[in-house]
């Protein structure tokens, strides 16, 4: 397999499109026969809740669980013509409640890059890495930035869209 290339999605404003334009890539991607993993760093886990029904989110182990060096699960999201081709890292609705508890790494900002290029399971098995971040320089954004090859700012033209991309920036 070749090297991974990572694309993350990132605003500082929600409802710019970052959630959909994830799914819609890495869709896109697998339709054209590349081998994509999605990962949800995004605590509201609506990336996740695509794939999965929203009362079975709590039952996976996902990205706070990989940034954390412990066990995680990459979800085969088979649909159509798709079926093989992409797989889902899911975020969670209790990860707020672990980020209360202090127990998420604040403080590593490699704490995804170190488990996404250094897991089997994630080199040996896809190409693409689509990344979906909450809409704040929270640790799973600073991770998901330290990761990531390729940004995707995702806004519209109005006012706060336009400053979450001049903060980034």
């Amino acid at each position: 397999m070749s090297e991974l290339k990572v694309i993350l999605l990132i605003n500082q404003k929600g409802g710019t499109g970052k959630t959909t334009l994830s799914a819609l890539i890495a869709i896109g991607l697998a339709l054209l026969g590349k081998k994509v993993l999605l990962i949800d760093a995004d605590p509201q886990a609506h990336l996740s809740s695509f794939f999965i029904k929203t009362n079975e989110l709590d039952t996976y182990q996902g990205v706070l669980h990989m940034a954390r060096g412990e066990k995680f699960k990459i979800i085969p999201v088979n649909i159509g013509k798709i079926k093989g081709k992409l797989g889902l890292i899911p975020s969670n609705l209790s990860y707020l409640v672990d980020v209360y508890r202090g127990q998420i790494p604040l403080t590593d900002p490699y704490a995804l890059h170190k488990r996404l290029y250094r897991e089997p399971a994630i080199t040996k098995d896809y190409e693409w890495v689509i990344i979906d971040t909450p809409p704040e320089l929270f640790a799973p954004t600073i991770w998901a930035l330290y990761a990531s090859n390729y940004l995707i700012i995702p806004s519209n033209l109005e006012e706060l869209p336009l400053m979450g991309v001049r903060i980034l920036i």
